[in-house]
């Protein structure tokens, strides 16, 4: 028996359905929970890349000193 037969037939199983849907459900929050950190890692890269060369542009061109 293999994990893919047990979550079939603990779909069926009262007894069991309350562990299948523990299992399914922190699957989905763990995915869930990955795709937002992507995103995250994401939005950091692409503020860096696009935030910082305009705002050393923008501070270049008014003239400011450090």
């Amino acid at each position: 028996m293999n994990l893919t037969n047990i979550i079939t037939t603990g779909l069926n199983n009262p007894e069991c359905a309350f562990f299948t849907g523990a299992f399914v459900g922190q699957g989905t929050t763990f995915r869930l929970i990955i795709l937002l950190v992507g995103i995250q890692f994401l939005y950091k890269v692409m503020d860096k890349l696009a935030f910082e060369p305009f705002m050393t542009w923008v501070k270049q061109r008014l003239g400011y000193k450090k």
